[in-house]
Order: structure tokens, then C-alpha cells, then sequence
């Protein structure tokens, strides 16, 4: 982290109360658990053409059968 903004954002915390601390602490961990995971396309070429027609075929209609709907008592 650059020095200078770590600097600023210590001094705008500095002047806020606790709930108002928090609420920018819980903004940050968000930040930092939703930045992008995964393995790069590069990596994943190898499996190109692994997964035969007829199972890719069954896949693809799984995901269009099952993805569209909503369960409200799921929750």
C-alpha cells in the first residue's frame, strides 16, 4: 500500500466515530473478498476438448433445466 494513502485513510479514521470506523472496516474486508480468484484461460487450455461431445450435450442442458429456476424455500 502506498505510504501516503495508508497515512490519509489512518487520519480520516482518526475522526470518525466508532460505528462509522467499522462500517469502513467491513466496506474494506468486502474489497479485499471480492477481488477476482481463479485460474487464467492460459491455464485452462489443456482441457480443451476433454469433454466429449455427448457429455458437454448433457451438461449444457442440466445448466439450462436447472439454472433458471428459483426455489423461495431454499432459504
Amino acid at each position: 500500500m502506498r505510504n501516503d494513502i495508508k497515512k490519509q485513510l489512518i487520519e480520516d479514521l482518526d475522526h470518525l466515530p466508532f460505528d462509522l470506523q467499522k462500517k469502513v472496516s467491513d466496506f474494506a474486508r468486502a474489497l479485499v473478498l471480492s477481488r477476482e480468484k481463479g485460474t487464467p484461460g492460459s491455464e485452462l487450455i489443456r482441457f480443451s476438448g476433454t469433454i466429449g461431445n455427448a457429455d458437454a450435450r448433457k451438461i449444457r442442458e442440466a445448466v439450462s433445466g436447472e439454472c433458471g429456476r428459483i426455489d423461495r424455500n431454499e432459504w
